[in-house]
């Protein structure tokens, strides 16, 4: 999902672009605490990045952890 795009033109000063972030914060009062982690999957036999779908795969480890954990997957539509 993108943001929005707006007819706002071209940001020609610094202050432009702090008051388009600063409107899309939250109060204070909404903040909670929150954590983002990642981790890097490689193919341990030849070192490359794991792709999406396939035997040794992304989609692999999400389905093994569906499955050992019981959770439901949540789809794009």
């Amino acid at each position: 999902m993108s943001i929005p795009q707006s007819a706002g033109g071209p940001i020609e000063h610094p202050e432009q672009m702090a008051a388009y972030l600063a409107a899309g914060c939250k109060p204070e009062s909404e903040w909670r605490v929150g954590t983002e982690h990642e981790k890097f999957g490689f193919c341990q036999a030849n070192q490359m990045p794991l792709p999406y779908s396939g035997a040794c795969s992304i989609q692999t480890i999400l389905e093994a952890l569906r499955d050992r954990f019981g959770w439901a997957p949540v789809l794009e539509a």
